[in-house]
């Protein structure tokens, strides 16, 4: 949980739910990120070769 007093100010007045579908958010952009820069770290290693 997240103590609100302690939140940054963005953040403190939003809901549990809310903030449950931000983090969702992030984490699907994170992993997408994350798979685009395996795709090209495999294709710098092939260009490498």
């Amino acid at each position: 949980m997240v103590d609100p007093a302690t939140a940054e100010p963005r953040f403190s007045r939003m809901s549990m739910g809310d903030l449950s579908k931000r983090r969702a958010e992030v984490h699907a952009k994170l992993e997408a990120s994350e798979a685009k820069w395996l795709e090209a770290s495999e294709a710098l290693e092939g260009v490498e070769a």
